[in-house]
């Protein structure tokens, strides 16, 4: 278990601990405070704020009754689709905190001793290895956050943002004529049409998503989306001369597809996109955006007026597809 700051300092590093359903990060975690591993309990204060992923969710009570505040990602109800607006933007703020920890384990990994599977001969001195390392990459290596007052402003801009409700939702849901799922779709390659789209800059894209993560998806998530002929395979539909309703293959599940609507004003060259709202779970925040309004916003404002060009599928004629059709003789004969 790997204890950081917010800045990737390395507090600590506790264990090794066994690998089953009873040694789960709830339970480790209440371990470390009962058992006060290197005296940790006097690193605190009380009312110190602990960010945490949702595998801690069984330990919060403990930390609570320990003193501790705790913030980590909101829990989607059972029958609902999507965050609402407000669980959203509080689970954006807690992972552009908590990025950290994720950064500090990539450091870790980068000794190739750590990026494979330890043999079990080495499992009586792992503790002692990665305290080692650990001690390295405080002393010589730079803090993940650098720049204090860059970081503070982008804070505060999210903070301001997520007390505010996403406005185009609310139309969507209100006004039947908008968020009607049956259109007549146009492909989005065929960009003629939407030549009054704005053109993005990178540091604009990077403002509104606060961060890079679902900008450097972009790219790699819109070749997935490539038809035979190497055009994007995402299709549009101007709702009117400000909105546009798009449609888009889910990530994560194949034969599902959300709409998602983006109202821009062409002539606000200072703040060009006014707002956003996908069907997917994390949709409707307004405290950046998720990766498939991130992909439509890259492609449209950005990727179509450079010399972008989509990675053509270098295995595509090594596999054969058995969903298509095969004209046979019997076929031909029919006709």
């Amino acid at each position: 278990m790997v204890v950081t700051s917010t800045d990737g300092y390395i507090l600590s590093i506790l264990g090794p601990y066994l690998a089953d359903g009873k040694n789960n990060d709830a339970s480790i975690v209440q371990h470390m405070m009962h058992s006060n591993d290197e005296n940790m309990m006097k690193w605190f204060k009380k009312d110190d704020i602990l960010i945490l992923d949702r595998g801690f969710r069984d330990a919060l009570q403990f930390l609570h009754a320990c003193g501790f505040q705790t913030e980590s990602p909101a829990f989607l109800a059972k029958s609902a689709k999507q965050f609402s607006t407000e669980d959203a933007n509080l689970s954006r703020l807690v992972t552009k905190i908590r990025w950290t920890v994720e950064s500090v384990n990539a450091r870790i990994k980068t000794w190739k001793y750590f990026d494979k599977v330890v043999p079990n001969i080495d499992i009586l001195n792992l503790k002692e290895y990665l305290r080692i390392v650990g001690a390295i990459c405080n002393k010589f290596k730079p803090p993940l956050i650098t720049s204090v007052e860059e970081h503070c402003d982008i804070a505060r801009s999210m903070l301001e943002k997520s007390k505010q409700p996403n406005l185009l939702q609310e139309r969507v849901l209100k006004d039947k004529a908008l968020g009607k799922r049956s259109r007549e779709w146009v492909p989005l390659h065929d960009c003629k049409n939407y030549d009054n789209f704005p053109k993005l800059t990178v540091d604009y894209l990077r403002s509104l998503t606060f961060g890079v993560y679902q900008l450097y998806q972009a790219p790699n998530y819109a070749d997935q989306h490539l038809d035979n002929d190497g055009d994007i395979d995402i299709f549009l539909h101007t709702v009117s001369s400000s909105i546009v309703q798009a449609k888009i293959q889910s990530r994560h599940t194949s034969c599902k597809q959300y709409c998602l609507w983006l109202e821009f004003n062409e002539d606000n060259d200072t703040h060009p996109v006014n707002g956003w709202f996908c069907e997917c779970k994390a949709g409707a925040r307004t405290v950046g955006c998720c990766a498939h309004l991130a992909t439509i916003l890259w492609y449209m404002g950005h990727a179509r007026h450079t010399d972008y060009k989509t990675k053509t599928n270098r295995y595509s004629n090594a596999f054969k597809d058995a969903s298509v059709d095969i004209e046979t003789e019997t076929d031909l004969e029919s006709d």
